[in-house]
């Protein structure tokens, strides 16, 4: 697939946001930068979704995720879809979605697994203060489970080197035990 150019993203920008202002000329919508800079940062994530698709680009990943997730978030809150307007109520909603970005980026290169661990410590982190903020669960009680994190990181180390050592034990015999 033929590779888009800058100028080409930059046409469909505009266009897009000059007839947004038109339609708040015109009174069909309501124009103001708190409406519209969650739609800005998602359509960057788009534009990110669109490279990783169409050109296979796997850069493109970490930043279609994070940026499509973040805007989709700003939408909802801007929007009053979500109920949560104040930063100390949704900010680890946002370490979370760096979070997936980070585990989609391992999905992508199963072998980087720093990226995974970090991945799911940020998730792990941002849902748990996440829902003390919001009062569905104690945090307090969250804390005295964190060491469950530790027991699966090690089982996945033990697992990784037991599955390896088996593996080229295998290509070693040349596959027969």
């Amino acid at each position: 697939m033929k590779k888009a150019s800058a100028s080409l993203w930059i046409g469909i920008l505009l266009t897009v946001v000059g007839l947004w202002m038109l339609a708040d000329r015109l009174g069909y919508l309501e124009f103001d930068w708190y409406h519209a800079y969650p739609v800005v940062i998602l359509f960057l994530g788009l534009i990110f979704v669109v490279r990783l698709v169409g050109a296979g680009d796997r850069s493109a990943l970490f930043p279609a995720v994070t940026l499509t997730l973040i805007g989709l978030f700003f939408v909802l809150r801007n929007y009053n879809l979500m109920i949560y307007t104040y930063a100390d109520e949704y900010w680890a909603l946002l370490v979370a979605i760096l979070g997936v970005g980070f585990v989609a980026e391992f999905f992508a290169s199963p072998t980087s697994w720093g990226l995974l661990i970090l991945g799911l410590i940020l998730v792990f982190f941002g849902v748990a203060v996440f829902g003390d903020r919001i009062g569905y669960w104690d945090g307090q009680e969250m804390l005295r489970y964190w060491p469950a994190l530790l027991v699966l990181l090690g089982l996945v180390l033990v697992f990784r080197d037991l599955l390896g050592a088996h593996e080229n034990r295998e290509n070693s015999t040349g596959g027969s035990e």
